[in-house]
């Protein structure tokens, strides 16, 4: 994703391989689905960010100038608190080398995994829904253990709907941090016309205490009218 987040302490570990021969093949066809392409002047999107601080809406359209290609929507630029101004700030010009990846769409390159955890936990609706244990890590400290993944499919065709990670209990990734809440959704929805499914929602949660201090993150982004302009 070229779309800064909360949780971009998190490090995850290798990209999912259709290689494995555990996968079922429902997640297979799903995956295969996926493009790499994180070219910022390839969208044109709009963008509305939510925190405890407030809210930010901002439209982002790749064939504009370099410079000229975020506009921001609300609040009034003169009405940005020091928060959202940083974060707004962060957003409009990103870390040289940060990793601009696969942008909107779904990709494998985002999606890891520990191979041979992939099982179908439930088929309802439309929607199949499979158990995997995510490989994740943040500062040196592995996660994976405590969390759990799920990884919702339509059935027809098999299109990436949902991916969730979360702890189901608060944990201790060391001995001087406790892991107090834990969470990363992110929906997809196929567009006609497009190759791949993209992401219209990112939530993401996270709480820790280490020291007697407590840090929270907690931010829902959500993307509207996406055109994918590189067809």
């Amino acid at each position: 994703m070229f779309v800064t987040t909360a949780l971009s302490l998190l490090v995850f570990g290798a990209a999912a391989t259709l290689e494995d021969p555990d996968l079922p093949s429902p997640v297979v066809e799903a995956l295969s689905a996926s493009v790499d392409d994180g070219h910022r002047d390839n969208w044109r999107f709009r963008m509305s960010i939510s925190t405890g601080e407030g809210q930010l809406v901002g439209d982002f359209d790749g064939a504009q100038a370099q410079g000229q290609q975020w506009t921001l929507i609300s609040p009034a630029e003169d009405a940005l608190d020091e928060n959202l101004r940083a974060i707004w700030e962060d957003v409009i010009d990103p870390s040289e080398d940060e990793d601009e990846g696969s942008g909107l769409f779904f990709s494998t390159t985002d999606f890891d995994y520990e191979p041979g955890t992939m099982s179908l936990i439930e088929a309802a609706g439309g929607l199949s829904h499979f158990a995997f244990t995510p490989i994740i890590a943040a500062n040196d400290m592995d996660f994976s253990e405590h969390l759990t993944g799920v990884l919702t499919i339509s059935d027809d065709p098999a299109r990436v709907h949902e991916v969730r990670i979360f702890a189901e209990d608060s944990f201790k990734p060391n001995f001087a941090v406790r892991i107090n809440a834990f969470e990363i959704r992110q929906t997809y929805t196929q567009i006609d016309g497009l190759p791949a499914p993209v992401m219209t929602r990112s939530v993401q949660q996270f709480e820790a205490s280490a020291a007697f201090q407590t840090m929270e993150q907690a931010v829902e982004i959500e993307f509207s009218d996406i055109e994918y302009l590189a067809q």
